[in-house]
């Protein structure tokens, strides 16, 4: 155990990603699919500049020509503004299907990719546990066994398919966003992300804070889940020697060190997540008072 805890940085990356191995196909189809999704929802806007675009022009304003993908304003080109209008909500119709196609392929394959990892993972933990010394199960906690085979691969299960790709997610919404805001206005492209520098450091922060809390959490949820599993195990003893109040005041106590540790932790949560609401909104106050300045100039 202790081994695993003081390995460096590298073998502990390469340790992380072993498990993905004969499945890392699966992984790379769901984050091409993601990338492709987060350049469509960029999209999304393109067809409202596109239609006020259209609507300026046929009463006569002076307007820019739209960002929207020029085979897709081609789909629109019509005699009439009706009829333009009416083409514009075909195509964004079949636009807004075809990323609904989309979301549910990635869905599938991410699910596919995170059950197989979790089966492989699983199975390949029990098995190292039965082949561990019987030494080494006369000093080890059998809740934190039992810990690491559910919770634990849970965890490492939820990360690789959800948090992992949602870091994948984020970092090209922004890319794609930012790269689609500098073709309309590079000054109010500048304005709306000069806070997000303050953002970032603010998570590394963050997650250097949070990561030994969580250790202690998990530390709290496996000496708990031990008490709970030598005593419902032994309960036949504990009503023998009518210790049933010595076992509750024991149980009673790992729950409320666990309860103590969660709080923590939902605490920090709390502030990070609410601090950076507020940050996000400040973002906003910011890019709507200079696009209010600029637009009465």
């Amino acid at each position: 155990m202790e081994q695993t805890i003081k390995k460096k940085p590298v073998k502990r990356f390469h340790q992380f990603f072993k498990w993905m191995k004969g499945n890392f196909w699966l992984f790379s189809i769901a984050v091409i699919l993601l990338i492709a999704l987060q350049y469509f929802r960029t999209l999304v806007p393109l067809f409202m500049q596109y239609v006020m675009v259209l609507v300026t022009r046929f009463n006569g304003g002076t307007v820019e020509s739209s960002t929207l993908p020029l085979f897709m304003q081609q789909m629109t080109y019509a005699d009439t503004l009706k009829t333009q209008l009416i083409l514009v909500g075909v195509v964004y119709l079949l636009f807004a299907l075809f990323r609904v196609l989309i979301m549910i392929v990635r869905r599938i394959v991410n699910g596919i990719f995170m059950e197989r990892v979790a089966y492989r993972m699983r199975n390949t933990l029990y098995k190292q546990i039965q082949d561990l010394s019987f030494t080494y199960h006369t000093h080890a906690e059998t809740g934190d066994l039992i810990q690491r085979c559910t919770t634990d691969v849970d965890q490492y299960r939820m990360f690789i398919g959800e948090q992992l790709i949602e870091v994948f997610r984020l970092l090209f919404l922004v890319g794609f966003t930012i790269f689609q805001m500098l073709k309309m206005n590079v000054a109010m492209t500048l304005i709306s992300v000069s806070i997000t520098p303050v953002i970032f450091l603010i998570t590394f922060i963050y997650f250097m804070k949070v990561k030994n809390i969580f250790k202690r959490v998990e530390e709290a949820e496996g000496k708990m889940t031990t008490t709970l599993q030598e005593s419902v195990t032994g309960i036949r003893v504990v009503k023998a020697f009518a210790k049933e109040k010595h076992e509750i005041e024991r149980f009673e106590t790992d729950s409320k060190k666990y309860l103590k540790e969660d709080f923590r932790l939902l605490k920090v949560m709390s502030i990070f997540w609410g601090g950076t609401d507020f940050i996000v909104f400040i973002q906003y106050a910011l890019a709507l008072t200079f696009g209010l300045i600029f637009t009465t100039r």
